[in-house]
């Protein structure tokens, strides 16, 4: 579930419905993060006009370790699909509840999760940002055309894998898939806040 505060138009256009469907699951919660936008569809940005870099598209979420494991064969089986995105996970500890203004006390042994669109780690090029703006002519023109490309791929690909998500939801939890609530009315507790580890977030 989202925080009560969240702001729904801090999400890019392209994962919106995705991460509204993900929170509507028992059980599974949004990360949140202090640096800037807390996802990414996977984007190419541009400085006066001209593509500077790309940006790869994550989506952060926890969960009980023993609850929802259908959800992640699920994620699992779409990036077997897509092998442009993937999942992570680990363990989550007591620093990542406090993170998320979290007593650990009082949780449940739980996983965090990254889900990932990556614009080139199928390609062998595995960091989150990739420069477009300082290559050579020839370069950049192939180069921008894979990425616009990709950028394509990524956008459709988590509107599938947001089809695929409620399909989940229909067969396990209800049909009625709007009559569950996707944003908390509870007010977060005090705690640090959550940062972003593995990602440039700008």
């Amino acid at each position: 579930m989202l925080p009560k505060n969240f702001d729904l138009e801090d999400l890019d256009p392209e994962i919106k419905n995705l991460v509204i469907t993900l929170n509507r699951i028992p059980e599974v919660n949004k990360k949140t993060t202090i640096y800037g936008p807390t996802s990414s569809a996977g984007n190419i940005l541009y400085y006066e006009g001209s593509p500077l870099h790309t940006k790869d598209g994550w989506i952060h979420f926890y969960k009980p370790s023993l609850k929802r494991t259908g959800l992640i064969r699920q994620i699992n089986q779409f990036s077997r699909d897509y092998p442009y995105f993937s999942l992570m996970s680990w363990p989550m500890n007591d620093m990542d509840f406090l993170q998320a203004g979290l007593e650990p006390s009082q949780q449940p042994i739980s996983r965090s999760y990254t889900l990932e669109g990556s614009f080139w780690s199928d390609q062998g090029y595995v960091s989150n940002v990739r420069d477009l703006y300082s290559l050579n002519p020839e370069e950049k023109v192939i180069l921008i055309e894979k990425a616009l490309a990709r950028q394509a791929e990524l956008h459709s690909g988590w509107n599938e894998l947001d089809s695929r998500i409620k399909d989940y939801i229909r067969r396990n939890i209800t049909k009625d898939i709007d009559s569950l609530p996707y944003i908390s009315d509870k007010e977060e507790p005090e705690g640090p806040a959550p940062s972003c580890p593995h990602h440039f977030c700008f």
